[in-house]
């Protein structure tokens, strides 16, 4: 009934807004031979090395930040593509034309959970791929995911402050999410 409702542009109470969004901790497992589970809600794919999946992802989501654009998570599922569409809190998951979900994530967003798990299992990320690194060659992939996560974390903060003192200019409250903005004019 709530699907409808927001489908026909029906304003919810705040009790159905709340029910419709989830909770999301964690979104990729930690890469294990090549592949990493990639879950939101009960929708769940395996993702393959066959893509630079954490390089790929941390430039997408820091040209997206710095753009302040909406933007789209490719991922090889091996066979096929899952796609994950990230605009403000709302998620919309798509496996070419087999599943389709959409979910609202409650008390976080998809940004942090995903930098936080790329940052939780750095140096898995770092030899993921079928290409086997020298330590060397492990180290300074390691670093190149790190200034990317460093990266993010800067515009991240510029965004923030940025909001805030346009929220004070503006008189309204400002409730910032990493892939969008909200103002609520007081």
């Amino acid at each position: 009934m709530t699907k409808e409702k927001i489908d026909n542009n029906v304003d919810l109470s705040q009790e159905e807004y709340q029910e419709e969004r989830i909770k999301v901790e964690s979104v990729l497992s930690k890469p294990e031979a090549g592949w990493s589970l990639f879950k939101i809600g009960d929708t769940e794919f395996w993702l393959s090395y066959l893509m630079d999946l954490p390089n790929d992802w941390l430039d997408t989501i820091i040209f997206a930040y710095e753009h302040d654009l909406p933007f789209v998570l490719k991922g090889e599922c091996e066979p096929g593509f899952m796609y994950c569409n990230v605009n403000d809190l709302y998620v919309h998951i798509y496996y070419e034309e087999h599943h389709e979900a959409s979910y609202e994530i409650y008390d976080s967003n998809i940004i942090n959970v995903l930098i936080n798990d790329f940052t939780k299992y750095i140096d898995e990320w770092a030899d993921w791929g079928f290409i086997r690194y020298n330590e060397e060659e492990l180290k300074k992939e390691k670093k190149r995911l790190q200034e990317k996560i460093e990266r993010y974390h800067i515009l991240r903060e510029r965004r923030m402050k940025r909001e805030e003192e346009r929220a004070k200019e503006e008189n309204t409250t400002v409730f910032i999410n990493d892939a969008g903005i909200d103002f609520d004019d007081e």
